[in-house]
């Protein structure tokens, strides 16, 4: 049995440049969750620590929505951004006017039959 995995694809257009200040630290907050960290003695690096793992869930008008399967617990990935997918252009400060970010996650175990039976 296959582990599950997700895309999500998020455009993001920054009306200021608080707004893409916001973008570029989403951007970055995805990508540092997505490396390990590492264990160290002294200087030396001796292994690495999982990733935090992420908890995703479906709402409707505020509650989970139960016409879409739950998500376990998921790795992310990879995080991929694409720099103004519709034009060239790039605001005052240099900063893109668009950012098309994709984000993949797989789950952190396999489904069984009670999981189905669950809603997963």
């Amino acid at each position: 049995v296959g582990l599950r995995e997700f895309t999500f694809q998020f455009k993001m257009i920054a009306r200021s440049q608080r707004e893409s200040s916001e973008v570029q630290q989403i951007i970055k907050h995805f990508r540092e969750q997505m490396y390990p960290d590492v264990y160290q003695i002294g200087n030396a690096d001796i292994g690495f620590k999982f990733p935090n793992m992420f908890k995703m869930t479906f709402n409707y008008n505020g509650v989970p929505n139960r016409n879409i399967p739950k998500i376990h617990y998921c790795y992310l990935r990879t995080v991929s951004t694409t720099i103004n997918p519709t034009g060239g252009a790039m605001r005052r400060d240099g900063s893109p006017n668009e950012i098309d970010l994709t984000l993949s996650f797989v789950e952190f175990k396999t489904l069984n039959k009670r999981d189905i039976k669950e809603g997963y």
